[in-house]
């Protein structure tokens, strides 16, 4: 929950954004998708943009940036990328099970109302 420390911030913070656009993307396209049975939608963007928060980490890697982080800092730095790593395989099993639902012939969908508050 910790953010990252402010150079890597300046580093990173562009690649995270974009990873997390089209990370928000693909699941609202996919709740789209879903609901009207329509094709789902092209996973793509989200392991691109992965792929370029992993070249950026290399790089801040490469220039020894992560050398200055405390203990705690390394181990949120290093535990964010294999977060990441999991969160592209749940996106790859998502995305199979998508294109399942969302075939003509495919298991029908439930789908609920939203609950009145």
């Amino acid at each position: 929950g910790a953010p990252l420390p402010q150079p890597l911030q300046e580093r990173l913070g562009e690649t995270l954004a974009q990873y997390r656009i089209a990370a928000t993307g693909y699941l609202t396209a996919v709740a789209t998708a879903l609901r009207s049975r329509h094709d789902a939608p092209p996973l793509a963007p989200v392991p691109e943009a992965l792929a370029a928060y992993a070249a950026a980490v290399a790089a801040v890697r490469r220039d020894g940036a992560t050398r200055q982080l405390s203990g705690e800092q390394a181990e949120r730095f290093f535990a964010l990328g294999f977060a990441f790593e999991q969160m592209n395989r749940n996106f790859r099993d998502l995305d199979r099970r998508v294109v399942e639902w969302t075939k003509p012939d495919g298991p029908s969908v439930p789908v609920e109302e939203p609950s009145e508050r």
